[in-house]
């Protein structure tokens, strides 16, 4: 009989990207559970990567009890809007001593639709029950992104000046994303937070010098969402918004997101510093260092992303490790890690909600000319 290697649990079978969570886990020799309460997905992907199926958690933490069984690390892959809930069922489960686990790999923060007000007290209570909760931010780990970040932390170009972070992108029906993902930014949904949340952390990655954290980012700009007269099931509308942030150390940083219809312009993430350029395009496909050598002299360097590179894999693996030997990798973000952009972003949605976009008061409040924050 085949020895049972140690488990992972992939929490939402996701066609966006609960497959590529168990494609990691599988290629790192690991047993595989699937959760979703779509019995023909978890089929599905039970006949795919052989991941035994189930339905809810509870029915997963019964079996898993039953047969005394730990949980290796369990990864939630759900819309986000349920990340909190199902956090929160897999750390009481571990608490009370029903569940043997290692730890939990979160797509995006747990309170992300929400008020974070509760966060630090969250934070604390998994903290002091030795959980390793770390969050699934897949740009970290992306290639490109990680090419940047080693030439700014080399020191190679020199003091970092600005940086510039934009992140579009196409939507249509056939993708089969949640219905939380088309809430209007004022209802804490859509792509200014979904996808803000990428844009902000790694710019914050690689932008700050010191422990204090930069006053809150301001949304400056944004649209309201138009309907389309096609008759899908979600009323495709294009969303936009401009998040601009000032750090103590004279860095400053522009952050634009957003998605539309049709085909949209590239994305693009740009640093510019007081010795060179770094610079990556489209989806991470390519990335351009610009830097001051010995001898004076400027070079560039272009890079394309290696075919076999899987961000998603690296994501796992650093989880794995963390789990395994205790010491967390520097590129796996915790909760903590992501406070003050989940606060910046929160803190903007309340001014959005108080003051709406395009209002005279808003106009007023935010001139060029007055000092960057959200209060």
């Amino acid at each position: 009989m085949k020895e049972k290697q140690p488990l992972v649990a992939v929490i939402g079978a996701s066609p966006v990207t609960g497959v590529d969570h168990l494609k990691a886990a599988q290629s790192a020799g690991y047993d595989l559970a699937v959760v979703d309460t779509n019995p023909e997905r978890t089929q599905a992907l039970h006949q795919q990567f052989g991941a035994t199926p189930f339905g809810s958690i509870s029915a997963m933490l019964e079996k898993l009890s039953s047969d005394g069984r730990a949980l290796h690390i369990a990864v939630v892959a759900t819309p986000s809007a349920l990340h909190l809930p199902h956090l929160t069922e897999l750390a009481l489960a571990r608490r009370i001593g029903m569940l043997k686990l290692g730890g939990i790999l979160l797509e995006k923060p747990p309170w992300l639709p929400r008020e974070n007000s509760e966060a630090a007290e969250l934070i604390t209570d998994l903290d002091r029950d030795g959980l390793k909760v770390g969050v699934g931010m897949t740009t970290l780990f992306d290639e490109a992104f990680i090419g940047v970040t080693e030439a700014v932390q080399s020191g190679v170009l020199g003091q970092v000046i600005s940086i510039e972070d934009e992140i579009y992108f196409q939507v249509t029906a056939d993708m089969g994303l949640p219905p939380n993902y088309f809430r209007s930014v004022d209802e804490g949904g859509s792509t200014l937070l979904l996808n803000g949340v990428h844009g902000l952390h790694r710019i914050d990655k690689l932008a700050r010098t010191d422990r204090e954290p930069p006053g809150n980012a301001r949304i400056i700009r944004s649209f309201e969402k138009r309907p389309s007269e096609q008759p899908l099931h979600f009323t495709p509308q294009a969303d936009y918004g401009h998040f601009h942030i000032s750090y103590p150390n004279g860095v400053t940083a522009d952050m634009k997101v957003g998605w539309t219809a049709y085909p949209p312009e590239p994305s693009r993430f740009l640093v510019i510093a007081e010795q060179g350029t770094a610079a990556i395009y489209g989806n991470g496909d390519s990335w351009k260092i610009t830097a001051r050598g010995d001898d004076g002299e400027y070079r560039t360097q272009l890079y394309t992303r290696t075919k076999a590179f899987n961000k998603f894999q690296k994501q796992f693996d650093a989880m794995d490790q963390w789990v395994r030997t205790s010491v967390r990798p520097s590129g796996l973000p915790d909760l903590s890690d992501l406070m003050w952009t989940m606060t910046s972003l929160n803190n903007s949605f309340t001014e959005l909600k108080r003051v709406p976009i395009g209002s005279r008061a808003h106009k007023l409040a935010h001139q060029p000319t007055e000092r960057v924050s959200t209060h």
